[in-house]
C-alpha cells in the first residue's frame, strides 16, 4: 500500500504540476542517468525557491530534502515543506543531527537532493557560487552516488511563461571522490569537483537555451 505521504506527495505535486506547466514550462534532461536500484544524491545548483518545483516537474518521485531549519518555525510552510519530503538543517552550525538523520535516509535507498552551494547563488548572473562539503560527506560515509545537476532558467532567474531547463548529469561514485578518511583536503577538492562539474554544464546549458 503507497505511504500515506508519498500520496500526499503525488497530490501536491500535481497540482504544481498543472500550474506550472501553464505559467512556467520545463523540460528535463538526462534523466536516464539516474541511478535506478541503488541511493544517491542528487546534486543541483541553487538559484531561486523555484528549483524545487523544477526538480519536481521532471523528477516525479519522492526525494527528501535539505532545508534551512528557520523555515520550519513557519507551520504552515514546514508542513508544505514536510509534505514534499523536506527535513531541516542548521546551517553553519556543524549539524550532526541532520547529517545523521541523511545517512538514514540514504541507506532506506531513499533520495536525496542536496543544494551544494548551501543558498541561493548571489551572482547577478544566476551561475554557480561555491560548494558546501556537506554532500560529499555523507556520499563518501554512505557510499552512494552523486548526480550533479544543472539549473538553468531562460532569463537568468524564473519569469511566468518563461521556460526552465534542468540537465542531469552522470551519477559521480564515492569512490570517484577519493576521500579517505574524511579527511578535510578530500572534502574540499571533491566538493569543487562536483561544482566544477555543475557549473560546466550549467554554462553549456545556459548558451542552448538563451540562445
Amino acid at each position: 500500500m503507497m505511504k500515506l505521504k508519498h500520496l500526499a506527495y503525488y497530490i501536491c505535486c500535481y497540482i504544481i504540476k498543472f500550474f506550472s506547466f501553464v505559467f512556467y514550462p520545463c523540460k528535463g534532461f538526462g534523466l536516464e542517468n539516474i541511478p535506478k536500484d541503488s541511493p544517491f544524491i542528487i546534486c543541483p545548483n541553487h538559484i531561486s525557491m523555484f528549483d524545487v518545483v523544477a526538480l519536481n516537474m521532471v523528477y516525479t518521485k519522492p526525494m527528501r530534502y535539505m532545508s534551512k531549519a528557520e523555515l520550519f518555525d513557519n507551520k504552515l510552510i514546514g508542513g508544505i515543506l514536510s509534505v514534499f519530503g523536506a527535513f531541516p538543517v542548521k546551517r553553519g552550525m556543524g549539524d550532526v543531527g541532520a547529517l545523521q538523520n541523511a545517512e538514514l535516509m540514504l541507506k532506506n535507498n531513499e533520495p536525496m537532493c542536496i543544494f551544494i552551494e548551501g543558498t541561493r547563488t548571489k551572482n547577478s548572473d544566476a551561475s554557480p557560487g561555491k560548494a558546501k562539503s556537506g554532500a560529499v560527506l555523507i556520499a563518501s560515509s554512505v557510499c552512494c552516488d552523486i548526480v550533479p545537476v544543472a539549473i538553468v532558467y531562460k532569463h537568468a532567474k524564473p519569469r511566468i511563461f518563461s521556460k526552465s531547463y534542468v540537465y542531469f548529469g552522470k551519477p559521480i561514485s564515492s569512490t570517484e571522490l577519493q576521500i579517505e578518511n574524511n579527511d578535510r583536503n578530500d572534502i574540499r577538492k571533491a566538493a569543487n569537483r562536483i561544482m566544477s562539474t555543475i557549473t560546466d554544464m550549467w554554462k553549456a546549458g545556459t548558451e542552448q537555451c538563451r540562445k
